[in-house]
């Protein structure tokens, strides 16, 4: 911080050319640290041989409160990890800028228009997914959506589905159908419900029939919520290390 603020006092003719022999760290100091220099300073970094869209290897999404996303960027993000939080609309021509190399991607108290939007893009990368984990917190998903959603994400292996609505087993057979990689499946029921009847021993018996499933979470199921069927599956499904259909506190 202390070398930015010395080259801060330099005249700004000269900074720009100093601009250009620093590395990528601290020109991204310079864009933080000087308002003046900041729009030179972008047009400087994206016009690179190695721009800094090259090496992101990660986007947070993320408002205090609901927003629209209508923005584009000039080029396609190779993204690992995609975090969307408090997001009414979000652009589609966006969402195909960064989406197309996800691994990890969390939707996080969003609208159904925003989820929509994600699950149109995926599919258009469904031959090429790279998707291994989703995580829904506090967003209101049907089973059709989120049929919608793993149709397209052959890949998948995390599905972690957090207090945003009630899933049934139609949720449960397309993740077999279409995720047989799955090691991980996460249900949770809505904040303030402690039970439901939308979860049946049938959603059992497909999931014991996955080769890789390590971990299966369903609470607050009143139709499957014994120990004996916990010791069902342990003794059905080979590779399960952790199982628990208990009810929500």
């Amino acid at each position: 911080m202390e070398r930015v603020l010395q080259l801060e006092q330099l005249p700004v003719d000269i900074l720009i050319q100093i601009f250009n022999y620093l590395d990528q760290p601290s020109r991204l100091q310079v864009c933080l640290v000087s308002k003046f220099m900041l729009k030179t300073c972008i047009c400087i970094m994206c016009n690179n041989l190695y721009p800094y869209s090259s090496y992101m290897s990660g986007l947070n999404l993320s408002f205090d409160q609901a927003d629209h996303i209508d923005v584009c960027c000039n080029t396609t993000l190779s993204l690992r990890t995609l975090w969307i939080e408090n997001v009414e609309s979000i652009s589609p021509t966006f969402l195909n800028q960064i989406v197309r190399d996800v691994a990890e991607l969390g939707l996080s108290k969003c609208s159904k228009e925003t989820i929509r939007s994600v699950s149109v893009t995926l599919a258009q990368y469904k031959q090429r997914s790279k998707l291994e984990q989703i995580d829904i917190y506090d967003c209101y998903m049907s089973d059709q959506m989120v049929r919608q959603m793993v149709i397209s994400t052959p890949m998948l292996k995390r599905f972690n589905y957090y207090r945003s609505g009630f899933l049934s087993d139609s949720s449960i057979f397309a993740i077999v159908e279409h995720c047989q990689l799955i090691e991980s499946l996460i249900m949770t029921l809505p904040r303030h419900i402690v039970q439901a009847n939308t979860v049946t021993f049938a959603a059992l018996e497909v999931l014991a029939q996955l080769p890789g499933l390590k971990i299966f979470v369903c609470r607050g199921q009143v139709r499957i919520a014994t120990k004996q069927n916990e010791e069902w599956m342990y003794k059905h499904c080979s590779s399960l290390i952790h199982c628990d259909l208990s009810f929500d506190t």
